[in-house]
């Protein structure tokens, strides 16, 4: 009786304990909405709507922008970008083509700031970029989750 005993509270604590690494290591999310499209974002962000259309989402010193464009010619505003960064500020971006599943993601880093990145993309028949200027090794993990939501 004593054995059956001991092995039941040897099964009830591993089962408290895997629960306990379940709950510690699980990734809580919620929803927001730019625009027409939602999107999950890590629950640690604070999300504010800027307008209808920009969502700014933080967490602590990092920094995000969600903007819905009314329009789907992505090479447009990624061209308007690099142009702009060109011509106006005299700095250079590197620009790269990803392909994440079905999506097509444009990704802009300004060559001299690692840190200011932009990427575009399509969502619903909308192109939609996401930038921030507080990039760092889990900016592109977090964004292509965002962007797969």
């Amino acid at each position: 009786m004593n054995k059956k005993l001991g092995l039941l509270a040897i099964l009830v604590i591993i089962i408290l304990v895997a629960f306990g690494f379940f709950m510690s290591h699980s990734s809580s999310t919620k929803e927001i909405l730019v625009g027409e499209s939602k999107f999950v974002i890590p629950s640690e962000y604070q999300e504010q709507n800027v307008s209808n259309h920009l969502v700014k989402i933080t967490s602590g010193d990092n920094i995000y922008f969600i903007n819905e464009n009314n329009n789907s010619n992505i090479t447009y505003f990624v061209d308007f970008y690099v142009n702009h960064k060109n011509v106006t500020e005299n700095k250079s971006v590197n620009v790269s083509h990803l392909m994440y599943g079905d999506s097509d993601i444009y990704k802009a880093v300004v060559n001299d700031n690692a840190s200011i990145v932009h990427y575009w993309f399509l969502k619903n028949g909308k192109c939609y970029e996401i930038y921030t200027g507080t990039a760092n090794s889990n900016t592109d993990n977090l964004i292509l989750d965002i962007i797969k939501s």
